[in-house]
């Protein structure tokens, strides 16, 4: 008998493996599901590795569709309704016309069934503006309206740093990227004089002079890494298509003003008085950085758990880190690893 896991949402029919997925209720109103409480659907393989692998992919989307439902319904369902209606508009397009004759003179007219399907006052007194909206875009040519549901800067950044707490702690952003990013966007806000812009609204240009405001009065190294979170966080929109167009961020010129700091080695004498002076904590601190060469934040964070001994070596593991290559086991004498 196969486990839960392996067969989780599978069920097989005839030899084939279909989907079987109870849709949550986030997702009942989601144009893709339109209402549906379970999604059923053939996965058009009869092998079953074939078949979790494009599960778990399928699972992977709904996913997703549910988080952008819960961070911004709006916005969501908005974009989802222009898939839906510009497919019904290219299905249409592929019907034959209808022909007319009016004494020795044709006509063609269009079929009025994609009108009859999405017809704005219908959904206005249904108490939809979000669906009226959506084909007013389409079928209307009403472009503008989709301002209303572009997401904002602060916004973005809020979705973001609600997306990254969700995920595994190994994959999850640096702190120092994510204050970058907060910090950055509400410094460009300031400057753009605007409280909180629609991310589309944000033009190269303004980067630029931004950052060259900054010039005086942030380093070098902030400048940039401003410039990196916030181009991160532009390309998190733009897979979630709430961003089009060129990235902003993306190979802004960050002109070096020289205010990087340069950082010159203790000598041996500064070392020795470093230790002689220092109260026992102090001291255990400067001599694992000095055998092991961790930053001081890897340090810091290290508990009982991180110190093991394998095959009769003593290691100290460093679990967490910015890069993969952060993550090492280091042996240490004997002696040191007990203090």
């Amino acid at each position: 008998m196969k486990s839960r896991s392996t067969t989780y949402a599978l069920t097989s029919r005839a030899g084939r493996w279909f989907i079987h997925w109870h849709v949550p209720k986030i997702l009942h109103n989601h144009p893709f599901f339109r209402g549906k409480t379970v999604y059923v659907k053939t996965l058009e393989t009869s092998d079953l590795r074939e078949a979790i692998i494009k599960r778990d992919a399928a699972l992977a989307q709904f996913k997703l569709l549910a988080d952008q439902m819960a961070q911004e319904p709006k916005r969501s369902r908005f974009n989802a309704m222009i898939e839906e209606i510009q497919e019904a508009v290219r299905e249409s397009q592929q019907k034959l016309p209808t022909t007319i004759w009016q004494g020795n003179e044709s006509a063609e007219i269009i079929h009025e069934d994609l009108y009859d399907a999405y017809d704005v006052e219908n959904s206005l007194a249904r108490g939809d503006e979000v669906e009226a909206d959506a084909i007013r875009y389409v079928l209307g040519g009403e472009k503008a309206i989709a301002a209303k549901y572009e997401i904002t800067l602060k916004e973005a950044v809020n979705a973001y740093l609600d997306f990254d707490s969700k995920q595994d702690p190994a994959k999850r952003k640096a702190k120092a990227t994510l204050s970058k990013m907060s910090n950055g966007a509400d410094s460009l806000c300031a400057f753009m004089r605007k409280k909180d812009p629609r991310i589309s609204t944000i033009e190269r240009r303004d980067v630029t002079l931004w950052l060259q405001s900054l010039e005086d009065a942030k380093s070098d190294s902030t400048r940039v890494g401003y410039l990196s979170a916030l181009s991160l966080l532009w390309e998190w929109c733009y897979l979630r298509k709430n961003a089009s167009g060129d990235n902003p961020f993306k190979n802004a010129n960050v002109l070096s003003t020289g205010g990087s700091q340069s950082y010159v080695d203790f000598t041996v004498e500064e070392m020795a008085k470093i230790l002689k002076h220092a109260d026992y904590p102090l001291k255990i601190l400067s001599k694992f950085g000095l055998l092991t060469g961790c930053r001081i934040g890897e340090l810091v964070a290290l508990t009982a758990d991180d110190f093991e001994v394998n095959n009769g070596v003593h290691l100290v593991r460093i679990r967490k880190g910015k890069t993969a290559n952060s993550i090492r086991a280091i042996p240490f004498p004997a002696a040191m690893w007990a203090e």
